[in-house]
């Protein structure tokens, strides 16, 4: 049974009517979090040097190396309907967020998926500026409400 038909049962054994639960439950978002605290083993880590394939070159935006913002072991998170990642494998998240914050074209980020049983190595970094603190996060399963539902009537939720 997934999140979803947990949260279905609880309320259940709890009396809550079965129209108001789906009622509920379409508003309710389950999100993985990846904080760098926390309980359990981490899940990937911000920062630091990634595993790339063996033989593949840096991601880079032309002559520009891209810093690892996230590298996250996908085998590893929990799993949860609606959000389809990867079973195995791991996904690197590269970018330099101050050229692309400045340039929305995408040019300065990149992704990178390393399937589950490819032969790794630890990449040399091409140059310092993109190498940053390492720090390990976990994955946290929340749940969220939109905003709509969790402000006061006098907010104006609707402009965020």
């Amino acid at each position: 049974m997934g999140y979803q038909g947990e949260f279905r049962r609880a309320a259940l054994e709890s009396g809550i009517p079965d129209d108001e639960i789906s009622r509920f439950g379409r508003h309710l978002r389950l999100v993985i979090g990846l904080p760098g605290y926390g309980d359990g083993s981490p899940v990937g880590h911000i920062g630091g040097l990634p595993r790339l394939p063996l033989g593949m070159k840096w991601p880079s935006a032309g002559d520009t190396p891209l810093p690892l913002l996230l590298s996250v072991d996908c085998g590893a998170l929990p799993r949860v309907d609606g959000i389809d990642l990867p079973a195995d494998g791991t996904l690197l998240f590269f970018v330099d967020q101050e050229m692309d914050h400045e340039d929305s074209s995408g040019r300065y980020a990149r992704v990178v998926y390393v399937p589950g049983g490819t032969e790794t190595a630890i990449a040399e970094a091409p140059d310092s500026a993109c190498v940053r603190e390492r720090v390990d996060v976990r994955a946290e399963l929340r749940a969220e409400l939109p905003l709509w539902l969790e402000e006061g009537e006098d907010e104006d939720w609707h402009e965020f």
